[in-house]
């Protein structure tokens, strides 16, 4: 059985310019291959592509160390749906994201609260520190008898400044934000992908 988590009210990150604040740093990726494009609603056809980067869409989070360490829960990136609206006279993009995942506990799981950690980022305002925002949504098991749950996250509001009247050149990309160790966990269990990656370890 798989129970669905809705967290908390809408998240809204707005102000002039690309509405993310976190310095972090984004990988160019203009020939970013290693993406899963998904729906968002476009009423216009400038809106941007929203895509999943395949290369950080798992995450697999451990409990304990060395040979006492258990897998606690896995977790992949099951959809970003949203709706976008463009507004030419003041040349912005208005893109509602809604993010949702499907985690699954393991052996090593403790029934604490745990966090998973994922990006929204523009790659294309790199090296600017707003191209990409970290955000936390949190796990918690409140049916025992399920081991997979999905968990959606509060929306999150982007308004995207447009050179022109075309944004297909600004793709945004959603991924889980990996700490060393979770990436080196991610290359001992599956090859890795094909394109490029999104982000610098």
């Amino acid at each position: 059985m798989i129970a669905t988590q809705r967290l908390g009210m809408a998240r809204q990150v707005s102000r002039l310019g690309l509405v993310m604040l976190a310095v972090l740093t984004v990988a160019d990726c203009g020939k970013q291959k290693d993406a899963t494009t998904v729906a968002v609603e476009h009423r216009q056809q400038q809106c941007p592509p929203v895509r999943i980067d395949r290369s950080t869409d798992r995450v697999v989070q451990l409990s304990g160390a060395g040979k006492d360490a258990s897998v606690a829960l896995t977790a992949v990136v099951q959809n970003i749906s949203g709706d976008c609206e463009v507004d030419l006279k003041k040349k912005t993009a208005d893109v509602v994201l809604h993010a949702s995942f499907t985690v699954t506990r393991g052996p090593g799981w403790t029934n604490t609260p745990s966090q998973l950690h994922y990006f929204v980022a523009v790659p294309a305002f790199y090296p600017n520190p707003a191209g990409k925002q970290t955000f936390d949504v949190a796990v918690i098991f409140s049916d025992a008898k399920s081991d997979t749950i999905t968990v959606v996250d509060d929306d999150i509001h982007l308004v995207i400044p447009m050179a022109t009247a075309e944004t297909v050149e600004l793709p945004i990309y959603v991924g889980f934000q990996l700490t060393p160790a979770e990436r080196d966990i991610l290359a001992h269990q599956k090859p890795p992908a094909t394109g490029p990656s999104l982000l610098k370890p």
